[in-house]
């Protein structure tokens, strides 16, 4: 009893002593509602970037931070910097965002915080997955379960004998919208299929089918979206890469007919421009979303320049906030397609339907 009573102490001596070097009761600031602490073990973070949706800041030496938050943007998230990982929750999900709870009342403190994990350095392997797309039509999900899940799987495991880890971007359309009523198969069904997929981190971009088909307006719209997947644009750090997750989706739907158009609003942009901020020139940039941003390839006639423009009018306002970058990669889908654009320091790989040729499965 006596050696057991000994251990016991140990472990809480332990447990209590692992946040001892963290001042976790921050007090109250003026003009700031929201709060928290980010930490690894026993020791805060320096430097991580913090943000709502629209304001920025990093955690200082003590792993605190403050924000003055409108509280418009529903989650409060972090990026892991260089050194450290996300937590896994959900499975497969990293632990990067919270809820705010109190949206409506600016007034209310609210404390969140964050624990990172220190990277051990294992070299880890990005999966791009465009337009997964099922929808419990035809024989989609039998062709997604037999053939595309041990597809993905068996490729993780490869790399993972050779010490690897292996994460996965999922770039938007994991769902389709078009059925989830008809066919009984919406987010929460499709997050439960994407489950069965083995990375150590999943990420998901929005696309056009993970709207609500019967809602229209952009923020009403991605409601279940943001409640089953969390924010539509965030970042990461991985492999000394500075990842980009954006929401390039403008959904209009005014007339319940799936409506909308590829856009970055301002908010983002401005978030854009504010989360780069300290993100090194020399730092590899890679960029994941939905619709692609430039032209693709054609084919001309002999002696004829093929000129790889972007696609819409936001584009070059994303390049300016970015253009500083010697190396920007971007991953999209959507056109389910498959090509490759570069312009200036822009490389872009646009991937077709990962789960075959979906619309006549």
């Amino acid at each position: 009893m006596r050696i057991s009573t000994i251990i016991l102490m140990t472990a809480v001596f332990a447990i209590n002593n692992a946040y001892a070097a963290v001042e976790m009761n921050l007090p109250d600031k003026d003009g700031m509602n929201i709060k928290g602490v980010v930490y690894c073990g026993s020791n805060p973070v320096e430097g991580v970037t913090v943000s709502d949706g629209l304001n920025v800041t990093r955690t200082d030496e003590n792993g605190h931070y403050y924000l003055k938050s409108q509280k418009s943007k529903d989650f409060i998230l972090i990026c892991n910097p260089p050194g450290y990982r996300f937590k896994t929750k959900e499975k497969i999900y990293p632990d990067f965002y919270r809820k705010i709870q109190n949206p409506d009342d600016l007034s209310i403190i609210e404390q969140f915080d964050f624990e990172l994990i220190e990277d051990d350095g294992k070299p880890e392997v990005t999966f791009f997955l465009p337009d997964i797309q099922i929808a419990n039509i035809n024989s989609d999900l039998s062709q997604y379960e037999d053939y595309t899940v041990p597809d993905v799987n068996n490729m993780i495991a490869d790399y993972e004998a050779a010490g690897k880890r292996v994460i996965i971007v999922n770039l938007g359309d994991q769902s389709w919208n078009t059925f989830w009523a008809t066919h009984s198969f919406g987010i929460p069904q499709t997050k439960r299929r994407l489950e069965y997929l083995k990375p150590t981190h999943m990420y998901n971009c929005i696309g056009n089918h993970d709207y609500d088909i019967k809602v229209a307006g952009d923020w009403e719209g991605a409601a279940l979206y943001r409640q089953y997947w969390g924010p539509t644009y965030y970042s990461f750090n991985s492999n000394g890469i500075h990842y980009l997750v954006l929401d390039n989706m403008f959904w209009t739907n005014t007339n319940f007919d799936g409506a909308f158009s590829p856009n970055i609003d301002d908010d983002q942009l401005s978030w854009i421009k504010k989360e780069v901020e300290n993100v090194s020139n020399d730092t590899p940039l890679t960029i994941c979303m939905h619709t692609a941003l430039l032209t693709h390839p054609q084919c001309n006639e002999p002696n004829v320049e093929n000129t790889i423009k972007f696609t819409k009018g936001y584009g070059s306002f994303l390049y300016n906030n970015i253009k500083r970058f010697k190396t920007i990669k971007l991953f999209t889908g959507h056109g389910h397609i498959c090509f490759t654009s570069s312009k200036d320091q822009v490389t872009e790989y646009n991937g077709p339907s990962v789960n075959g040729s979906l619309y006549h499965t």
